[in-house]
């Protein structure tokens, strides 16, 4: 309808507007040849015409794998030959960083005379096709594709609805790098509920647009936490927006120093969040809420969320007592389909759960 889905410094969309321009990519995005169960590359910064390059990719039937615009060209060109993509979305400003074999659907103008377009009818995905592949950092080795189906996407977003209390009020920052599978629990529990996602200028930093007051609407903050460690720590006072009220962190160990320095600054009117789970379980797995009492100690990263199952084994696979270290599995819904073209690797760290249900 008329709501607001994205708001950025080039101003407003309204859901149908929205809808529109991801109607209009999906018949782009076939005349190039992509289709369902392909993987479509995205080369752009954060901004609204990532958001349409995502969802035009869904309604082509199509996966997305966001290519960082930051990347060295070595990287970008590993990443979409390992991928095996031959349509990327991206820009006027970004195409050259693109291999010559592969075929540019560039947003930000109108299309060329010579594409054919017609509308493309979207088909519900099925639980089991591909919705995106978040690259691994690569920092043990080759960078690893992670193939997220539909489901375990659709079941952390139902997740995150419920559990971080998103309301269609709700104005929430889009600041992740789509290249890390943050911007999924930025981005999809938002459209969904019919919220409006704030999407500041690329180039700006987030302590500019806080400064600027430019983000005092916004009621819910992602953030890695090693980043807002530094904020937290800086000795210059960060103005945090005043309708904040849910700040969710993860990538790294709270520090309860941090913590109590962030509780001095803004006490207890915003929720705490500490998340954790890896790229291969669908953004989170687990949670916990973070107090006062978690400024004494090591801060938890807490039970797991729902439909999830998290066991500590010892090096046989057994369960530990409870405070015996061990290796930690992750279990149920939000397990992704593993790496992709990688069926060794996938084998070694996708395994069977002994002690749960069949499958």
């Amino acid at each position: 309808g008329d709501r607001i889905a994205l708001s950025s410094p080039a101003g407003e969309i309204s859901y149908d507007r929205l809808r529109g321009h991801a109607d209009a990519l999906a018949a782009r995005l076939y005349a190039a040849g992509a289709r369902p169960g392909d993987l479509v590359g995205i080369l752009l910064p954060r901004g609204p015409d990532a958001v349409t390059a995502m969802l035009g990719t869904w309604q082509a039937g199509a996966a997305y794998v966001p290519l960082d615009p930051e990347y060295p060209s070595a990287r970008l060109e590993f990443m979409v030959a390992d991928s095996n993509t031959r349509v990327v979305v991206t820009d006027a400003a970004h195409a050259d960083l693109l291999p010559g074999h592969v075929t540019a659907v560039l947003v930000g103008q109108p299309p060329a005379a010579t594409e054919n377009l017609t509308p493309v009818t979207p088909v519900a995905p099925r639980q089991d096709d591909p919705a995106y592949v978040v690259y691994t950092s690569g920092s043990t080795g080759t960078p690893k594709g992670v193939l997220v189906p539909h489901g375990a996407l659709a079941a952390r977003v139902d997740w995150m609805r419920s559990g971080y209390g998103i309301a269609a009020d709700d104005q929430i920052l889009q600041s992740a790098s789509l290249s890390f599978d943050t911007h999924a629990e930025e981005i999809y529990p938002c459209l969904a509920t019919g919220a409006t996602l704030v999407l500041p200028a690329p180039e700006t930093s987030l302590p500019e647009e806080l400064a600027e007051h430019r983000l005092d609407a916004v009621t819910v903050l992602d953030l890695p936490t090693p980043y807002w460690h530094e904020l937290v720590e800086s000795p210059t006072a960060i103005t945090w927006p005043a309708a904040l009220r849910l700040l969710v962190l993860g990538a790294d160990q709270v520090r309860p120093g941090a913590l109590a320095a962030w509780r001095e600054q803004v006490g207890d009117r915003v929720r705490v969040v500490n998340s954790y789970g890896p790229t291969e379980t669908t953004v989170i797995a687990t949670t916990a809420d973070l107090g006062a009492a978690d400024t004494l100690g090591r801060p938890p990263i807490g039970t797991p969320i729902g439909r999830t199952r998290t066991l500590v084994c010892d090096a046989y696979g057994n369960p530990v007592p409870p405070g015996v270290p061990g290796e930690l599995y992750i279990g149920g819904d939000g397990v992704t389909h593993g790496y992709l073209g990688r069926p060794g690797a996938t084998a070694g760290v996708f395994v069977p759960d002994p002690h749960g249900p069949p499958g």
